[in-house]
């Protein structure tokens, strides 16, 4: 029984919510990938790293209209300037999909 539930072992409530959040972000972000085909959203070289604009707290885990798909060095820089980086991330974010 090598990794199988046993049939009587129950998940509990907190496991199963982690679950479905994780499995919720996986459709998230694979939709951020999928909407900025594979390029980053900010300078148009090949995408890395999906970015939280406004942190990864409830349902901003999973919500691909609050994150965007950056290279590794506007990754770098957004997490180097958060305050004014969410402004000008949400600003290319709702001009590009308006």
């Amino acid at each position: 029984m090598d990794g199988e539930k046993h049939p009587q072992e129950k998940v509990s409530p907190q496991r199963e919510r982690k679950q479905s959040a994780l499995r919720l972000y996986a459709i998230a972000r694979q939709t951020v990938i999928n909407r900025a085909n594979g390029y980053c959203e900010k300078c148009g070289a090949i995408g890395t790293a999906p970015h939280h604009i406004f942190g990864r707290v409830g349902d901003l885990l999973w919500n691909a209209n609050k994150i965007i798909f950056l290279c590794h060095a506007c990754h770098a820089e957004a997490h180097a300037d958060l305050g004014e980086s969410r402004v000008y991330l949400m600003n290319i974010l709702t001009q590009e999909h308006a």
